[in-house]
């Protein structure tokens, strides 16, 4: 029951509250969100302004190489998408999704958890618990395409702009299901690795 910075473990949370809202079908097209809101040390799936993308493939993009990026495009489309203003402005659709998050996780009964970002990054009062953590996971293994993408070790993507295309290969973070890695255990079902210097 200790609070404690969970890294992109937090990434479960952001997956599962837009799975609420959004449909796998659903399209969007990246914006401002991966150029100005992240530190420079944040994980990334690479995803550019521009780029045409769904919703699973932003779900790809968010749990295997563990896209901080990816994490804000959901926020901010699951957010314009839920509120029904497709204008609201990059940062207070951040914000609104961040309560949306902690709307759910209290209604699926973690009670030592709050969020200021969608995607993990430590910040100031943003914190879970080992107890909280069990209860997402539970979530997760409910969610058949969470489920499956988080374990999923490797997938590649074509995505386009107006005047360009690029392939992507994303690897799962989690190392147990890399039959190539040492740690390979082939009972793992996936979930979420989180990295956090606090």
């Amino acid at each position: 029951d200790m609070q404690i910075s969970m890294g992109s473990v937090v990434k479960l949370v952001t997956a599962l509250t837009a799975s609420e809202v959004l449909s796998p079908e659903d399209t969007f097209i990246v914006g401002e969100e991966v150029d100005y809101y992240l530190t420079a040390d944040a994980s990334r799936s690479m995803i550019k302004n521009g780029q045409t993308v769904t919703f699973e493939i932003l779900l790809h993009a968010l749990l295997l190489p563990s896209g901080c990026d990816a994490a804000n495009t959901i926020a901010v489309n699951c957010a314009r998408t839920k509120s029904g203003n497709p204008d609201m402005t990059t940062e207070d659709a951040l914000k609104y999704f961040v309560a949306l998050m902690n709307n759910y996780t209290t209604r699926i009964g973690c009670k030592n958890s709050f969020f200021i970002n969608p995607d993990g990054q430590d910040a100031e009062g943003q914190h879970m618990t080992l107890d909280d953590v069990l209860i997402i996971a539970k979530e997760v293994l409910k969610n058949e395409l969470i489920l499956k993408i988080t374990g999923t070790s490797s997938v590649t993507y074509t995505l386009s702009t107006a005047t360009e295309e690029d392939v992507y290969e994303w690897q799962n973070t989690n190392k147990l299901l890399n039959k190539e890695e040492s740690y390979y255990y082939e009972h793992v079902k996936g979930l979420k690795t989180g990295y956090t210097l606090d």
